[in-house]
């Protein structure tokens, strides 16, 4: 099953502002919404292929200098083909992490 993937997200939609302090505040955190622009392309040979993506889903709470508490949810994706006995999907099955990240940036001045 062809299939591109525009945008997946989990929780509010994050505004381009917000996505550019979230690189800022932490730079060493892969990449939001890591399927945005993604093809899946099945060959004409591969007609009952089924593409199963599996994401583990983690939240993410920023606390820049300002106090400003950013809300994300990152999420890491494995997606495998599978041969399809019926007809071909393109499935999704994502598990909510039981862990939480919280960064906090403190600024320091040294004289």
């Amino acid at each position: 099953m062809s299939h591109v993937i525009n945008s997946f997200n989990f929780g509010k939609k994050v505004t381009p502002r917000v996505i550019s302090d979230l690189k800022r505040l932490r730079p060493y955190i892969e990449s939001h919404d890591k399927l945005a622009s993604k093809a899946y392309i099945t060959l004409e040979d591969r007609v009952n292929v089924t593409i199963e993506h599996y994401l583990q889903v983690v939240k993410t709470e920023v606390m820049s200098s300002s106090y400003q508490l950013i809300e994300d949810y990152d999420y890491t994706v494995h997606s495998s083909l599978v041969n399809a006995v019926t007809i071909p999907v393109a499935k999704f099955h994502f598990e909510p992490s039981p862990m939480q990240v919280d960064i906090l940036k403190i600024s320091f001045i040294f004289i």
